[in-house]
């Protein structure tokens, strides 16, 4: 709402002035300043740590600060650009930072950046988040109603999703995505089967019926979901994976011939190595044999969850095929066939198919998969669980929440079939410190007092440390992942 510049002294008979009026008040100090290393869009950006450190730009007499509050509401930070065409993510972006402090001066950037002085500036603040990061049964119970709670809240009257919302204006962001409509839809049928709350069935009712009338089409003679002459599979499966949630708690019979129909359609993708191809073009009715991240594996947990209810053998045959190409390492390649971080749904399937058809070198992936991400963790105590390490860029959250969804499920496992003792107690550990990352970060109520409307938040779960906007499939992950573990630490796993 406003800022002051104001010395020590003056700070501490302010705060107690302006918090007497009922006013939120967060003190910024700073602390130390340095060199930046350059004006160039590369070498200024790489001058900043995101999410810590401020800019303090000099002009003639006066003096612009920009904190990394200030910072985080330009989503100033994590700015992206190339070297020699290798994409690389930097501190800052330099031009919407001189941007907002040029505008406070009444100046051109172009002058700004010519004449003014830049340094570096390490700021101490109050933490933006005061949850507990303590990962017990009543924290993750919270943590997982907060979430499906927060999608609730923005279920439409027309059954779609307020896709993405910025916290500092409430504006949504262009654009949207029918996978993660149905993934969204999915996971507020479990915690509404989990719960048993009325509430959130009558949402997940609403965004399902958006999926099978209005999504729904016909690809070739098969019903299918999607918009427009092409779809891609991964609306059919996830959308097949919210049919079959909310068909094993109601049993409403008026389901199942969806079901059917949708396991029919992904089952006609499949190539006869057992990959899917994950494109169907309705106007030519022609298979597009391409693939994406995330698309087969969702598919194969779909048509494994399908299985139990229609009890074809073509769905459990279609499903374990695509697993084992998943699972078999390319002679020619590094790692296997999708890049371990991407591929966050095939130990989710392994776990799904292991009563009915046990996978060991799908075990073996899945081992090796938590393995390498535990290696490739964050060292930062702070940041300690993040999947990854990260030099110029703020931590993403939502691929330390799916990695995690893949390691709950793995750790399932466990209770199935013998793995090592060490091996299980380094998987949980790894488990427990992402989960607890993600709980010090879910907006309960998080950094409020930059928000326009705080309630409307609550429950949500942001992209990163500086990217505050919630896509609807960020708390979907996040919550997926706790509710895991919740049903791990109860034995329901």
């Amino acid at each position: 709402m406003a800022r002051r510049v104001v010395s020590p002294e003056q700070a501490r008979e302010q705060h107690g002035q302006l918090t007497q009026v009922d006013r939120r008040v967060v003190t910024e100090s700073l602390l130390d300043e340095g060199p930046v290393l350059g004006r160039s869009r590369l070498l200024f950006g790489a001058s900043f740590v995101p999410n810590r450190d401020g800019i303090k730009i000099s002009f003639r007499d006066k003096v612009v600060y920009l904190t990394p509050d200030d910072l985080l509401q330009l989503h100033a930070y994590d700015f992206e650009t190339d070297i020699l065409g290798i994409p690389i993510t930097l501190g800052v972006n330099r031009d919407l930072a001189l941007s907002s402090a040029a505008a406070e001066l009444r100046i051109l950037p172009q002058a700004l950046l010519a004449q003014g002085k830049f340094r570096r500036i390490a700021v101490g603040t109050a933490p933006r988040s005061t949850n507990s990061a303590q990962v017990d049964i009543p924290t993750l119970q919270n943590a997982v109603t907060a979430a499906a709670n927060y999608l609730a809240r923005q279920v439409t009257t027309e059954g779609t999703f307020r896709y993405e919302i910025d916290p500092y204006t409430e504006e949504l962001s262009t654009g949207y995505s029918w996978p993660r409509h149905a993934g969204a839809t999915w996971f507020l049928a479990q915690v509404a089967n989990y719960l048993q709350d009325a509430n959130l069935w009558q949402r997940a009712s609403t965004t399902l019926n958006r999926l099978t009338t209005f999504a729904s089409l016909r690809c070739g003679k098969r019903r299918c979901i999607g918009e427009g002459p092409r779809v891609d599979v991964g609306s059919s499966a996830l959308t097949l994976l919210a049919l079959c949630e909310v068909y094993s708690a109601s049993l409403d019979s008026d389901l199942k011939p969806i079901i059917v129909e949708l396991a029919d359609f992904l089952r006609s993708q499949q190539r006869p190595d057992g990959e899917f191809a994950h494109t169907y073009d309705r106007e030519q009715s022609t298979v597009i044999d391409e693939q994406f991240p995330y698309y087969t594996g969702e598919t194969v947990l779909a048509l494994s969850r399908a299985h139990l209810i229609t009890h074809d053998p073509q769905d459990l045959d279609a499903a374990t095929l695509a697993l084992k190409y998943l699972v078999s390492r390319p002679a020619l390649f590094v790692t296997w066939r999708y890049f371990w971080r991407a591929e966050h749904w095939t130990c989710q399937a392994v776990t799904d198919l292991w009563t009915r058809a046990p996978s060991k070198a799908g075990l073996e992936f899945c081992l090796a998969w938590q393995r390498y991400n535990r290696g490739a963790t964050s060292r930062d105590p702070e940041y300690a669980g993040a999947a990854g390490r990260f030099l110029f860029r703020s931590v993403p959250l939502t691929g330390a929440a799916s990695s995690t969804e893949a390691a709950v499920s793995t750790l399932a496992l466990s209770r199935l079939t013998p793995i090592a003792a060490t091996e299980v107690t380094e998987l949980e550990q790894g488990v427990r410190r992402s989960l607890a990352l993600l709980l010090r970060h879910q907006f309960m109520p998080g950094p409020d007092y930059l928000m326009k409307n705080p309630a409307a938040m609550y429950g949500g779960m942001p992209a990163s440390t500086t990217d505050l906007r919630v896509r609807i499939d960020y708390p979907q992950h996040a919550g997926s992942a706790w509710l895991g573990y919740l049903r791990w630490l109860r034995k329901e796993l």
